[in-house]
């Protein structure tokens, strides 16, 4: 009987041995101690008149310690990165594994017997359009337990953000002054936006440098003793020249009349009769 199964043998009359199959089970855990059972016999037939001396199986781990693999991650910014932890096959040991993104060290236990894990990577949304992938190497170093080798990741951190839009302001100033028409983004970029804005058919340039999302351009009025004029207004229309953006919304330049009503005067005159 070996770990309560009983398995039969028969000597023949005139031999002097013979043999019981005993199955063992294979697995992949690594790590376990020897498991040693007891071989006890008892003699079903035949006459014996010595002593039955019992023997054992002893079953041998085979298992080679686990390798562990960081996963590789691709996320968009804002998002958190769930990094997996993987152990090539299980442990009799809880495995602690400290892995490193960016500089910052996070740790995950996967627990005896178990293969996965993983660690949670926040990762910063902004508003920034044209951004390159940014990817940060995920080096894992085991603190716990017997393992193998270590696989390294990586978390890819991808832009999901949208080429800014272009608004061109409406600005109102009284004849004669400076008209500071606001160029905006609504959103910075990687790169430097060139807009050309045109005002009653005179070009005016301005550049947005990358990151910033406000300029301007300066449109001179003129200064005229007419009262009574009407207001002018004059389209401020937008094209972008260099540089990737959506949608250009266009303003306008008021120009208001800052004029006084004219005073009458009736002239002095002097003259001879007649």
């Amino acid at each position: 009987t070996v770990d309560g199964v009983v398995y039969t043998v028969t000597i023949t009359a005139g031999d002097t041995t013979g043999s019981v199959t005993v199955p063992t089970t294979e697995d992949t855990i690594s790590g376990e101690a020897d498991e040693v059972f007891t071989a006890a016999g008892a003699v079903t037939s035949g006459t014996t008149t010595g002593a039955v001396t019992n023997g054992s199986v002893t079953v041998q781990d085979n298992d080679s310690a686990p390798t562990v693999t960081i996963g590789d991650v691709t996320v968009s910014e804002g998002d958190n990165a769930i990094v997996p932890v993987t152990l090539s096959n299980p442990s009799t040991e809880d495995i602690t594994v400290e892995v490193t993104v960016d500089g910052v060290v996070y740790t995950v236990t996967i627990t005896a017997g178990d293969t996965t894990g993983s660690v949670t990577v926040p990762t910063t949304e902004d508003t920034i359009s044209g951004e390159a992938d940014e990817v940060f190497a995920a080096t894992g170093v085991v603190t716990s337990g017997t393992t193998g080798a270590v696989t390294n990741g990586s978390v890819t951190v991808q832009d999901d953000d949208s080429a800014p839009t272009v608004t061109i302001g409406d600005v109102t100033v009284s004849e004669g002054d400076n008209a500071i028409v606001p160029v905006t983004l609504s959103n910075p970029s990687t790169e430097d936006i060139t807009v050309e804005v045109t005002v009653d058919g005179v070009v005016y340039t301005v550049t947005i440098t990358a990151g910033d999302t406000t300029g301007s351009v300066t449109v001179p009025t003129t200064e005229d003793t007419i009262s009574g004029e009407a207001d002018e207004v004059f389209a401020a229309t937008g094209v972008v020249t260099s540089g990737t953006t959506g949608a250009v919304t266009n303003g306008s330049v008021t120009v208001q009349d800052d004029d006084s009503a004219p005073t009458v005067t009736i002239g002095d005159v002097t003259v001879s009769e007649g």
